[in-house]
């Protein structure tokens, strides 16, 4: 299953009732564009 890192973050937001917002910089390094899971 293929999930990418805001997926996952929107996901856990969901969860526990998180009403922020998360914002990810563009002026940072990419990084791991996603995150493999099993």
């Amino acid at each position: 299953m293929h999930i990418t890192i805001q997926e996952l973050a929107q996901a856990v937001m969901k969860t526990v009732g998180f009403g922020g917002e998360i914002v990810f910089g563009k002026c940072q390094p990419n990084g791991t564009p996603c995150k493999l899971l099993e």
